[in-house]
């Protein structure tokens, strides 16, 4: 697996519920978990940045002059890996599929990252992104969002009629971008929920 896509363990351990550092056991068995992803998988990611008002004649709530989609997987074999454990023991399969939605969250954040750099010559910065499904952005949309990207060709990834992403293991974001910095660094900064686990990635971008 490419370097680039580092998974903290420590992320791990809060998504799994842990406050502070877990005991050596699980701290041990979440480092083997990492390790089996990287030594498995092989993720992939496409992005593509579109015209605002290309994307609100196709259902997307495009508010700004241009947005990014992204698409990314970690591909069929951490489907396998899952399927594996879960049929032979069910916490390492529960600590393996946290390590994966950990990871697939990473390496939407690199596609971020490179987005930011193609449009900053244009003056755009990102704003928050969004699944479909999750906010304003309808799972409606799904469909449209991988057809645009040519998700499939590029990457592999498709969706069955409820809007589901297979391989599982895999996300869509929709990624405004707009003339001025956005005053939100995450959607968590908004909530007042200080003690939850999943406000990581705002947490690390501080």
């Amino acid at each position: 697996m490419h370097n680039r896509y580092v998974v903290n363990p420590a992320d791990v351990a809060r998504y799994l519920g842990y406050q502070g550092t877990p005991d050596e056991g699980v701290s041990r068995l979440i480092t083997h978990c990492i390790n089996e992803l990287e030594q498995t998988i092989h993720p992939r990611c496409h992005w593509q940045i579109f015209d605002g008002a290309v994307l609100r004649t196709m259902g997307f709530p495009a508010t700004t002059p241009k947005a990014a989609l992204i698409a990314a997987t970690l591909g069929a074999e951490a489907d396998i890996l899952l399927h594996r454990y879960q049929k032979t023991d069910m916490t390492r399969a529960t600590v393996l599929n946290t390590c994966a939605n950990v990871l697939i969250g990473v390496v939407c954040d690199v596609a971020a990252e490179q987005i930011a750099r193609a449009v900053r010559d244009e003056g755009l910065y990102l704003h928050p992104r969004t699944e479909p499904g999750c906010g304003e952005i309808p799972i409606s949309v799904q469909g449209a969002l991988l057809r645009l990207l040519s998700a499939d060709k590029h990457i592999g990834v498709t969706a069955n009629p409820s809007g589901v992403l297979l391989p599982s293991k895999s996300m869509t974001a929709f990624v405004p971008l707009a003339p001025t910095p956005s005053k939100c660094k995450g959607g968590c900064v908004l909530c007042g929920k200080t003690d939850c686990p999943y406000r990581i990635y705002s947490e690390r971008n501080e």
